[in-house]
Parts: C-alpha cells; sequence; structure tokens
C-alpha cells in the first residue's frame, strides 16, 4: 500500500516519539534494567556504540531519597563501535518499600532515577497477601523471563484458573474463586514444575 508524503512523515514522525520513549533515561544508555534475582536486584545496562564514560557508580536510595553507591565499576565503560553491556549486582535490597537506583555515569552526568519494589523469597517464591478476597501477588525469581504456565487449582483438585506470562511477578485476581484453601502451580516451557503454594480464598 502506497502512502504520500504527509502520512510518510507522520509514521516517521511517531517511530522517532516510539524510539525517545523507549530508550534509556541517559542520551549514552542503550538499556537499563532491573530484574529481582533470588534475594539480590540485577542491574543490567547498556552504553551505546561510539560513547563512553569513565567510571560508572551505581546508587541507591529509600524513601529518604538519600543516595549512596552500593556498586561501581572503574575504567572506561563503551568506547567501542558497538553498544558494550555491563551488570551489577544489589547483594543486600531494601525491604518493605520502594527504592530508588541511578547510575553516575564519569562526567557523563546522572541516569535519571529508576524506583523499584523488592520482596523477599521463601525459597525463590513470595505469595502474598494470604490470605486475600481480592488479589493474590505472586513474585518468584525469573531472570531469563522464560514463559511459564501459572495454573490455580481448587481444593478438590480442578483447574479453576489458567494463564501465561514471562515475568517474575503475577497477580492473580481471586474474586470470581469460591472461598476457601487453593493451589498456584508455576509450570517451566519443559512443563517441569517449578513450584507449588497453597493461598486461601476468604471474603
Amino acid at each position: 500500500m502506497l502512502i504520500g508524503p504527509k502520512y510518510a512523515f507522520l509514521l516517521v514522525l511517531m517511530m522517532s516519539l516510539f524510539t525517545l520513549k523507549t530508550r534509556a533515561q541517559h542520551p549514552i544508555l542503550a538499556s537499563f534494567e532491573l530484574v529481582q534475582v533470588d534475594n539480590t536486584v540485577q542491574l543490567t545496562f547498556g552504553v551505546l556504540g561510539g560513547a563512553s564514560c569513565n567510571g560508572v557508580q551505581w546508587e541507591r536510595a529509600g524513601a529518604d531519597f538519600n543516595f549512596e553507591t552500593i556498586a561501581a565499576i572503574s575504567g572506561v565503560c563503551g568506547g567501542s563501535e558497538f553498544t558494550e553491556y555491563y551488570s551489577l549486582v544489589d547483594e543486600a535490597p531494601l525491604t518493605g518499600e520502594e527504592s530508588y537506583y541511578r547510575l553516575v555515569l564519569g562526567n557523563q552526568g546522572r541516569s535519571q532515577e529508576r524506583t523499584f519494589l523488592f520482596v523477599e523469597l521463601d525459597d525463590g517464591v513470595k505469595l502474598y497477601p494470604n490470605p486475600s478476597s481480592a488479589v493474590v501477588n505472586l513474585r518468584f525469581s525469573n531472570p531469563s523471563q522464560k514463559l511459564v504456565k501459572i495454573r490455580v487449582f481448587d481444593i478438590s483438585g480442578s483447574l479453576v484458573f489458567e494463564d501465561l506470562s514471562q515475568n517474575g511477578e503475577y497477580q492473580l485476581n481471586v474474586t470470581d474463586l469460591r472461598r476457601g484453601v487453593h493451589l498456584v502451580e508455576v509450570q517451566t516451557e519443559d512443563k517441569s514444575i517449578a513450584f507449588r503454594r497453597r493461598f486461601q480464598v476468604i471474603g
């Protein structure tokens, strides 16, 4: 299908806006991703090809917005013609509140802050609140974002809910489930069971 110059311009403009919105929060960053891995928070960031900075500091703050350095990379980051990726780990994340993370990119300034809610996992899983009458939040370690199947069974063993997810968190609406004990099961792509947990619906 052919499009006129006016619409071609609008299409290019929309694509440019999309690129701006999806690019990381600093001109030299290709990406800035935070993910929970077990009971740590992992940062992966990319420095765009042709860009560089002299040293990187990873900073974190709690509700008081008082930032402190939790990890650093010395020397030059980036500098090649290709995007270069780096990873850092927060081994002792703040619990019970949202955290704010940012990068200090040498003389290139700071990235914008990113908020992250860390949830402490028990054997790699957290199910809360439990019991619940509205929603149950499911958090589990899935750093590679593999496709998993989430299934819920009632006390008799009947399948009452099924869905797919690629995240390490899932919000389960339980308002349509009968009161009583249920079992949530997470199954990996090879159909092995990652874990099973019980929760109770009240109300």
